[in-house]
C-alpha cells in the first residue's frame, strides 16, 4: 500500500462502486461516521474516482454472468471491467480472488 500511496504505479483509481463498498463496510464495522467521512474524503482527495457508464456497466454484467457469482461479486466485476477497458494490470487489493483473474497482477 505504501507503493500505491507513493504513486509507484501511477495515480490510484477507484470506481464509484468501490468507494460505496469501502465507506459502507467501514461504517458498518466502526459505527463512527466521523472517521468514515474522513476516510471517504481521503479517498476522494488521493485517487481518481471513475463513475461507471452504461458501456462499463454492461461489460461488468457480462463478466458477472460468465465469471462471477461465486468467485467475483458484481462490484468485483466492475473493477475487472474498468481494468480491461483501461489496460490496468495491477490491482491493489486484499481479495485473493483477483490473483486468479485473467490479465491482472494482484
Amino acid at each position: 500500500m505504501e507503493e500505491v500511496e507513493k504513486g509507484v504505479y501511477g495515480t490510484p483509481l477507484i470506481t464509484d462502486y468501490i468507494f460505496d463498498e469501502v465507506v459502507t463496510v467501514a461504517l458498518v464495522r466502526t459505527r463512527n461516521l466521523k472517521r468514515v467521512v474522513e476516510l471517504g474524503e481521503k479517498l476522494l482527495g488521493s485517487t481518481e474516482l471513475m463513475r461507471l457508464d452504461e458501456l462499463l456497466f454492461s461489460l461488468a454484467w457480462k463478466l458477472f454472468k460468465e465469471e462471477g457469482g461465486v468467485k467475483f461479486s458484481f462490484t468485483d466485476c466492475t473493477t475487472l471491467a474498468v481494468a480491461r477497458a483501461r489496460g490496468v494490470v495491477n490491482i491493489a487489493t486484499f481479495d485473493i480472488d483477483f490473483k486468479g483473474a485473467p490479465s491482472i497482477t494482484g
